[in-house]
């Protein structure tokens, strides 16, 4: 209990920080210093420490599975659960954005203070699926979604997108770290000044990035309920999907358990949002609208501190997170309060842009009359 409330004072120091933040660059230089020096550090350092073997395969494909559950419960369920009134191109946004997940920044650096090297070496391979779904078939999805069947093929021709991928600090580390492996290298072998300094880099993980989700968190008042309401839905299909794995397989530890209970509730990933925004940008203005940035902007910002919330409290309770018939109960209960506050939303704010198909002409009509009303009240 003292790590979270150690935890929790940092996020908060991150909070009162933000005032001597003058612009986002700042933000995106403690982030680049997280993606690029401390995480590589802390997975480079994990993979030396565990022995490989051929069961390493079944964390990526399991993961790989949560995202394509989370996936199709977007695509089939949440349209049911809102209404007929949904955008298409909230659909589209939220069908990227949901089903991903960025560990990275919300799961590891708690997994690197309650569990141990093995599991966070694990987490770090499991990971491997979740990069394949993002990086390939969202990419994809989303070229798709905004070029159309004609021009899809010519625009997969086109990509060098896979080259850029594996020159990512994050990824060349888990490369090098799985080659030094296989050649039987291990942490221990290496010069013992290296092994310092990727110790000092991997002390930067957990305290930087708790002060990045202080400073990073933004929340608009007339989105919060929505936004609010999607992300406990996706983190209450995320519980079920983990007390089902739980039920369906015999994992040899404590650790691994809360492992798959805690890796699918990681915050919303970034590069779905990056994708779609080049997408929208290279889209002719003229044409339909294909995503909602905006939407995804708004996730991202909130998903981080509830996503480090929900992983502390899942760390934080001793075994009740290791019962299948604990998490489907918790599931259960967060679904039904999502549904009550997305609901609650469409009946309340019918004119709320992001959630509902409100036609352009209605719109300019509505502006306009507001207009006219403050002119005639003056």
């Amino acid at each position: 209990m003292d790590k979270t409330i150690s935890f929790l004072i940092l996020i908060g120091i991150g909070i009162a920080f933000r005032s001597k933040i003058r612009n986002q660059e700042q933000i995106d230089t403690i982030k680049t210093l997280i993606l690029t020096l401390a995480l590589p550090a802390v997975i480079f350092s994990a993979l030396l420490k565990i022995d490989f073997n051929s069961s390493l395969i079944y964390p990526p494909l399991l993961v790989l599975g949560f995202n394509f559950a989370l996936f199709l419960s977007v695509r089939w369920m949440l349209p049911v659960l809102i209404g007929k009134n949904f955008r298409q191109a909230n659909l589209q946004t939220l069908s990227l954005m949901l089903p991903s997940l960025a560990p990275y920044l919300s799961c590891f650096p708690f997994i690197a203070e309650f569990s141990d090297d093995t599991t966070l070496g694990i987490a770090a391979i499991a990971d491997t699926g979740n990069k394949l779904f993002i990086l390939v078939f969202l990419y994809f999805l989303a070229m798709y979604w905004t070029y159309g069947r004609q021009m899809f093929s010519r625009q997969v021709k086109k990509s060098n997108k896979f080259q850029s991928i594996l020159l990512q600090p994050i990824n060349l580390s888990i490369i090098l770290a799985l080659t030094a492996s296989l050649l039987g290298v291990r942490l221990a072998t290496i010069p013992l000044y290296f092994q310092d300094s990727l110790t000092h880099l991997s002390n930067l993980l957990t305290p930087t990035i708790l002060l990045f989700i202080g400073l990073a968190v933004k929340i608009k008042g007339k989105e919060l309920k929505t936004i609010l309401g999607l992300l406990l839905w996706r983190s209450a299909i995320a519980f079920i999907l983990s007390g089902l794995c739980i039920a369906l397989f015999d994992f040899n530890s404590v650790a691994t358990t809360l492992l798959v209970v805690a890796f699918p509730q990681s915050s919303c990933s970034f590069i779905p949002y990056a994708q779609m925004t080049i997408f929208s940008d290279l889209k002719d203005p003229s044409q339909k609208k294909v995503f909602n940035p905006s939407m995804a902007l708004s996730l991202l910002a909130i998903s981080l501190p509830i996503s480090a919330f929900t992983i502390i409290a899942i760390y934080s309770s001793g075994d009740f997170f290791t019962s299948s018939i604990h998490l489907v109960g918790v599931g259960a209960v967060a679904l039904i309060l999502s549904c009550v506050l997305l609901r609650q939303q469409v009946k309340r704010q019918p004119t709320f842009a992001p959630l509902l198909s409100i036609p352009e002409k209605e719109v300019q009509r509505d502006n306009k009359t507001k207009v006219l009303a403050k002119t005639a009240k003056r």
